[in-house]
């Protein structure tokens, strides 16, 4: 079986090329060297949707899949890392929230994620481990129907 990208991959991969080659890598070094946030460049992803790319048009977002993800991934990560493992984390987290989350906390937050003026992040630590996710302890264990 051969794998094609879609009309519409091939052009959302070449908008975020282009983006990434015109608007990251010309500050990457900088912004790596003085150790900054991303701010503008991360607004702009918002402002283009992609922080709600895989995120239902109902809630604001693109309703993309996976090899969409993949493809913008690839071109952020190729200007600047961080900026694509920013929204890695910030899709993954709004993810968790569409799958799992109230109607309430939904519609609450998912709008404001799609266009990155709510910020997904995850906050990991370990009395022991700090934030060494393969040094922790800490077990779940289901007890009754709950």
């Amino acid at each position: 079986m051969r794998f094609e990208l879609t009309e519409d991959q091939r052009s959302l991969r070449a908008d975020v090329r282009e983006f990434a080659e015109n608007e990251i890598r010309p500050t990457a070094k900088g912004l790596d060297r003085r150790g900054e946030y991303p701010a503008e460049i991360l607004d702009e992803l918002g402002a283009r949707r992609l922080t709600g790319l895989t995120l239902p048009e109902e809630y604001g977002g693109r309703g993309e899949g996976l090899v969409e993800l993949a493809l913008v991934v690839e071109e952020l990560s190729a200007a600047l890392m961080s900026v694509a493992s920013t929204l890695g984390l910030h899709l993954g987290v709004a993810t968790v929230i569409e799958r799992f989350g109230t109607d309430e906390q939904r519609e609450t937050f998912l709008p404001e994620m799609a266009t990155f003026e709510t910020v997904g992040a995850l906050g990991l630590s370990e009395a022991n481990a700090g934030s060494n996710k393969l040094e922790m302890e800490t077990t779940a264990e289901r007890r009754g129907d709950e």
